[in-house]
């Protein structure tokens, strides 16, 4: 699908593409060791490349333009919205102040959600002993991404910011 898009429109999806990554740097991982603690940082580095997402989230708001949450949310505003619908919303960067602080404040927080994972299972992969620590790792994104989601589920609706 990603493939094809790019082939059709010469268009990037950014947040296929990272997805991708995820998943084809923890198939060559798996394929270069068997070692149990190599396999649980296998796991933290696909992480790992969660919080560099992350990281570019936050920069993306300190930067002054707009928000990489807006280019990675792309894809869903058209398919909720259309084209038009799609441009209208995107508008909204250029005219309110308070629709770009809102951006801001989602970017930020989703971020910092993903570095904090990065974060937590990297430092669990590391200091956890090995028998428990797929089952501590497993709850390690669920734990950060509930609040997260719903955080994403109640303030974007309160402050007007979907399409």
């Amino acid at each position: 699908m990603v493939v094809h898009h790019f082939i059709a429109r010469r268009q990037i999806e950014w947040f296929a593409l990272s997805i991708m990554s995820v998943i084809a740097l923890g198939l060559v991982l798996s394929a270069l060791t068997g070692d149990p603690r190599t396999m649980l940082v296998r796991d933290a580095w696909s992480g790992m490349l969660l919080g560099l997402a992350g990281v570019w989230m936050l920069a993306s708001v300190m930067s002054g333009r707009r928000p990489v949450v807006m280019t990675m949310i792309r894809s869903f505003v058209i398919t909720k919205s259309g084209p038009e619908g799609y441009a209208a919303w995107a508008v909204r960067w250029d005219e309110d102040p308070e629709f770009r602080h809102g951006i801001r404040v989602v970017t930020t927080v989703w971020g910092l959600a993903t570095v904090l994972n990065a974060v937590v299972t990297l430092v669990l992969a590391y200091t956890m002993p090995i028998d428990a620590a797929p089952a501590v790792l497993n709850l390690t994104w669920p734990v950060i991404l509930v609040p997260t989601l719903l955080f994403h589920l109640r303030y974007p609706k309160a402050e007007n910011l979907r399409a």
